[in-house]
């Protein structure tokens, strides 16, 4: 599944290129975060839960969701920041890939043009592309709020 979008704020692109490569000033927008630490030079893990019973008709012990994943950023372009996260959520298996290009926007500011792959494998299959479609584009939507927020702001593009 992938999801993309561009996002407009008013914080230089050397600063928002500084705060996307920093995992504690990024923990701050992670939705959902309960433990975030880093591991090695450019690699974390994290701990998400998930509520899905506003979003699905799930079993109860679907509701509420724990996901563990180690993310690693890749080597990138002088504008580009690249995140590849692997890890587990219900037993099985994830893997997301993000990118965000990072340019001066016309009259100030940074245009964030990012685009996330997600390999969800069976997790997908026991819960539909629809529903999972909707958890991460909410997910997205809470993170991409938040660094609109603290990157300074800008209009919805």
């Amino acid at each position: 599944m992938r999801l993309e979008g561009v996002l407009r704020v008013g914080a230089p692109p050397e600063l928002c290129l500084e705060r996307l490569r920093d995992p504690s000033w990024l923990r701050g927008c992670l939705p959902n975060l309960t433990s975030l630490e880093q591991t090695d030079e450019g690699e974390f893990t994290a701990v998400f839960h998930l509520d899905l019973s506003e979003i699905a008709r799930v079993a109860d012990y679907l509701a509420r969701i724990r996901v563990e994943m180690r993310f690693t950023y890749m080597g990138a372009g002088p504008a580009q920041v690249v995140l590849r996260g692997v890890g587990r959520v219900v037993g099985a298996r994830v893997i997301i890939t993000i990118s965000v290009d990072v340019q001066p926007a016309d009259g100030g500011g940074s245009l964030l043009r990012w685009s996330s792959d997600l390999e969800l494998g069976i997790i997908e299959r026991l819960l539909g592309g629809e529903t999972v479609r909707r958890v991460a584009e909410k997910q997205v939507g809470a993170l991409t709020n938040c660094l609109r927020e603290v990157l300074g702001g800008g209009p919805r593009d």
